[in-house]
């Protein structure tokens, strides 16, 4: 399954100048949050909380940052 970070990238880009002080902050490289936010790789339980500290997200909202399903537009 896929899920939608939109909603976390926007809390991302309102948080931090880029994605790469959060990286560096949760202590993964660049590269590893851009694939994780393009869905080649699963966040970890950790870095979810970690980045839920960093950005201020409580605990009952994670779902809405992490867990929403993608939904694939249909082209006609």
């Amino acid at each position: 399954m896929k899920f939608d970070y939109d909603k976390l990238i926007g809390k991302i880009k309102e948080k931090f100048r880029n994605r790469k002080e959060l990286a560096k902050l949760i202590g993964i490289t660049h590269q590893s949050l851009s694939m994780k936010l393009n869905n080649h790789f699963p966040f970890t339980t950790w870095e979810i909380e970690k980045i839920r500290i960093y950005l201020d997200i409580e605990p009952k909202d994670i779902h809405l940052y992490f867990f929403q399903p993608k939904v694939e537009k249909i082209q006609q």
